[in-house]
């Protein structure tokens, strides 16, 4: 089996109440069934939307928005430490979160996020050739919302 990620959940974060986008995305992962362990940080991330497509690496631990061609990478759930320390899921209960900055990808301006209705797809490949897609839908209203499923 190749050893690819499984989306957990997608969620879209700080939300800009003037343009009506979202300009965080984080997205949940695990190992997928009889996956060995995966190195998130060697991890390559393809963001595609109506502004293009973008290749993403990993930049480091969460401590704020990533860069235009960068993801970041916090812990969830993680027994050993495994994923703080190195970025490796090693075990099954192991759980990561993927953060992107949708606004830094798109432009870098505070309404560069995606806006109500927008969608884009994210690929996930691994260092072993497993590819995960993700394919994030933002809703019609964002209105009144400091977070929404994608």
């Amino acid at each position: 089996m190749t050893n690819r990620l499984q989306l957990v959940n997608a969620v879209g974060e700080d939300i800009q109440s003037s343009s009506s986008t979202i300009n965080t995305v984080k997205l949940t992962v695990k190992k997928a069934p009889g996956a060995g362990n995966i190195d998130i940080g060697s991890t390559i991330a393809q963001w595609v939307d109506s502004s293009g497509s973008y290749d993403l690496t990993y930049e480091g631990t969460y401590d704020g928005d990533p860069g235009s061609s960068e993801f970041s990478v916090a812990d969830v759930q993680d027994d050993d430490g495994s994923i703080s320390g190195s970025q490796v899921l090693n075990d099954p209960s192991d759980r990561a979160t993927i953060i992107f900055s949708a606004e830094a990808i798109r432009g870098g301006n505070a309404d560069d996020g995606l806006g109500e209705g927008e969608t884009a797809t994210v690929r996930l490949n691994t260092q072993s050739g497993g590819t995960t897609t993700a394919r994030l839908v933002v809703p019609e209203t964002l209105s009144g919302n400091s977070a929404v499923s994608l």
